[in-house]
């Protein structure tokens, strides 16, 4: 009988306990080998390796894990702050180190309230995200952002209720749409040699006029490893990737290759369906001296192909980017960032109503420095870019010139909190100006001719922060007025099929207002935390660009719609519970449009709740999803506009994960069912979010 009591007490201690698992290094990088972590009060503890990764059981009443090294100053990070995998980085005894105290309220690598806006990162090491279909299933699925799926099979993004050519798209923080074309396919990517995905909400530095940001941070493992992932799934999809990684801590070789198929369907004919295959191939490495200085080679190749059963027309895109970037951190005049970059993008439409290629290449570099003194931070970046673009539309050829020249300049003034209560935390001003010159060799295009002009850009920020006990509340203020120059894909469309009273596109111009809240929710001696962010904003619009959509073709065209504006909410919150072993976060968000059909495919509505279980037997996640309808103005062989609905959707997925862990591999399971309740939207026949079911399995080397 106590036997049979001690099994059933130690099986349901196996599975309230949880599994953390991460690297100790240093804080350049360097693993730590032979760290003690201890987990309190249970007293259970690990050593890391000679590589510097551990792993540690701990109870479901431990509140925090101490990791300490002969040498180095021990860290403390409570356990409710531990999803995942997680890097602890020890410093040297000999260097003081305040901010210690908030490595532990760290979400992915991005300090909480160092962001003035809604930030949240996508953590690649979950199973469940590696087991997507693509990046744009993935944050379909855990961000409130709404995904367009074309004719094309291609996944475009849109955020606060704007159009993918006013995101900004980075690699390691260096832009990758320009001003050839604004759009960025999200199916090209996968979570293929990926570190993080930064997802931001709201304008950036860099980019005043952008409603958002996506960061896609490549890995670059100073280790040795390699990974293989195969995926299976419905509507003929599958994939499998392969990456490795050889390195000490001072030199990295990352590659990786991943191939795969999907597929879309026509709502009423089973048989004609649109076919998509994807090549992708990826190489990154790094060289770091140990003191702060970093070099950086990183490239990727993607390859996409589409066919059209129903129309029989076929697309064919080949994306490459190739990128080169120097950063020194310990500069003691400053941090020194200098990078340079290479892209490509061919295109090629084969269809009953056009047959078009084109051929884009930017060249360019740029050059960051940010220097701190005193209560004050000054930072100046400037980006030069020569852009490169060959049409062939029918019978008719263009050769298009743009060039860009842009300069930011930022300057911020900081404060630490001295007393409890309001406090002001930071003043911030930052400027931008951005000069475009625009040719042409063919006289065929009007609108596009010999150009030089400047647009000049501006941003205002404030915040003040509210410390106590143990909640923190920050409150900030964002002004800015900006300008978008078309892109040449824009004013190339226009022309060619619809241009407007004989003028061509005009610029569109922005300016937004946005006030928000964010609140952190913790103590040490409990097992619950919260964390949220409230924000409500307003867009204005002159000159709003916005697509007709023609029917059964790949072909978007964009027009000058006039004035509109759009004011909104964004709001999330986040609760861990149970010691991090439940996590139930919301996002919902509201629009209130001008004019619906100036924001196409824009739903007003949109809601995400998910709920994670986090236990010695796996992770099990449950999410639902809820937008409201959409609308776009479609336009036939014919030229005639008509208003099209894309009708409203509530569905749910379901994802469950295990990883195996060992010494020297692991492995990871994962299954997911997308919209399990077969709610679909039809987009000009396209059936769009249909019941599907991917498996992934993963295998690590280390």
């Amino acid at each position: 009988m106590l036997k049979t009591f001690s099994i059933i007490v130690l099986f349901i201690s196996l599975v309230n306990a949880s599994l953390i698992k991460g690297k100790i290094t240093t804080k350049d990088g360097e693993a730590l080998g032979n760290a003690n972590i201890v987990s309190l009060p249970s007293g259970k503890g690990a050593q890391s390796d000679n590589s510097g990764m551990f792993s540690l059981l701990i109870s479901p009443s431990d509140r925090v894990i101490i990791v300490s090294h002969i040498g180095y100053v021990a860290d403390t990070i409570q356990t409710l702050d531990i999803q995942y995998d997680i890097t602890i980085l020890l410093e040297e005894k000999s260097i003081l180190m305040d901010s210690l105290r908030v490595e532990s309220k760290k979400w992915g690598n991005k300090v909480y309230f160092s962001k003035k806006k809604l930030v949240t990162n996508l953590d690649i090491d979950n199973p469940a995200i590696r087991g997507s279909i693509d990046i744009g299933d993935a944050l379909f699925s855990n961000f409130p952002v709404s995904i367009n799926e074309t004719m094309a099979g291609s996944k475009n993004i849109s955020m606060r209720g704007s159009g993918n050519d006013e995101l900004v798209f980075l690699y390691d923080g260096i832009r990758i749409n320009n001003l050839s074309s604004g759009k960025v396919d999200l199916s090209q990517f996968n979570t293929l040699g990926l570190n993080n995905l930064e997802l931001i909400s709201g304008n950036s530095d860099n980019s005043i006029y952008s409603s958002g940001a996506i960061n896609i941070i490549p890995k670059i493992s100073y280790d040795n490893e390699i990974s293989f992932s195969q995926k299976f799934g419905s509507y003929d999809f599958g994939n499998f990737d392969i990456n490795t990684s050889l390195g000490n801590k001072n030199v990295s070789i990352n590659t990786g290759l991943s191939q795969g198929n999907s597929s879309q369907r026509y709502d009423d004919l089973e048989l004609n369906k649109i076919q998509r295959k994807h090549d992708r191939i990826i190489f990154n490495t790094g060289l770091k001296n140990g003191v702060g200085k970093e070099l950086k080679l990183m490239g990727y190749r993607n390859k996409m192909s589409t066919s059209n059963g129903k129309t029989k027309d076929t697309l064919n895109a080949n994306m490459q980017n190739i990128i080169v970037k120097f950063d020194e951190k310990n500069n003691p005049l400053g941090r020194l960032t200098f990078y340079g970059f290479f892209q490509d993008q061919i295109g090629s439409q084969l269809s009953t109503f056009q047959k078009n290629k084109n051929i884009d290449s930017n060249k360019g570099v740029g050059l960051s420095y940010e220097s701190i003194f005193y209560n004050s931070k000054f930072k100046i970046s400037t980006e030069s870019n020569k852009i490169r673009s060959l049409w062939e539309i029918d019978d008719r050829e263009f050769k298009l010139r743009r060039g860009e020249q842009k300069l930011t300049g930022s300057f911020e003034i900081f404060q630490s909190q001295k007393r409890e209560g309001l406090n002001l935390q930071d003043l911030k001003f930052i400027f931008s100006n951005q000069r475009i010159s625009s040719s042409s060799d063919s006289d065929s295009l009007v609108f596009f001719q010999n150009s030089d002009g400047s647009i000049r850009s501006s941003k205002f920020l404030v915040s003040m922060t509210n410390k106590q006990s143990k909640t923190r509340k920050m409150i900030f203020l964002n002004l800015s007025n900006s300008f978008r120059v078309p892109s040449i894909h824009e004013v190339v469309h226009n022309e060619i099929h619809i241009a407007q009273s004989g003028a061509g596109l005009s610029t569109e111009q922005k300016s937004i207002s946005e006030i928000g809240v964010k609140i952190n929710d913790s103590e040490p001696n409990t097992t619950r935390s919260m964390s949220a962010v409230f924000t409500a904003f307003k867009y204005d619009y002159t000159n709003k660009i916005k697509q007709l959509y023609i029917e059964d073709s790949f072909t978007q065209i964009p027009i000058n719609y006039g004035d509109a504006s759009i004011f909104g909410f964004d709001n999330y919150i986040k609760f861990n519970l149970n010691g991090g072993r439940i996590t139930a976060s919301v996002y919902l968000t509201n629009y209130f449009f001008s004019d619906e059909m100036a924001f196409q495919l824009k739903p007003d509505k949109m809601y995400r709740a998910t709920v994670e279980l986090n236990s010695i037997i796996g992770k099990i996640k449950f999410t639902y999803r809820k937008e409201s309808e959409k609308y776009l103005t479609s336009i036939n062989r014919s030229g005639v506009q008509s208003r099209t609905e894309v009708s409203s959707f509530e569905n749910f997925d379901l994802d469950i994960s295990k990883q195996l862990p060992s010494k020297y591999a692991d492995i990871s399971i994962s299954f997911s069912g997308k919209n399990l309740n077969n709610q679909t939207q039809s987009l000009m026949g396209i059936s769009l979010y249909d019941r599907r079911y991917v498996l992934s399995i993963g295998l690590l080397i280390k």
